[in-house]
């Protein structure tokens, strides 16, 4: 049955192709606005707070990075 079906696959790929790239793209221009926006690498506490803030940059963006 599944080697059936192994067509739908291929199709459900190409369908969703367009609106992958559409999200994909929102997210990389994302993430580069908000790595340039973080403060420089350093010691074990300052790396955490890079983290933390690429963390609060997508999570503020929660919602709107999906594909339209």
């Amino acid at each position: 049955a599944t080697v059936a079906k192994a067509a739908n696959f291929s199709t459900g790929f190409t369908a969703g192709a367009s609106r992958q790239a559409s999200a994909i793209a929102k997210i990389l221009q994302a993430e580069a606005n908000i790595v340039g926006a973080l403060p420089p690498r350093g010691d074990y506490n300052q790396n955490k707070t890079r983290a933390t803030a690429v963390m609060d940059g997508l999570h503020a963006l929660k919602g709107t990075l999906g594909a339209s």
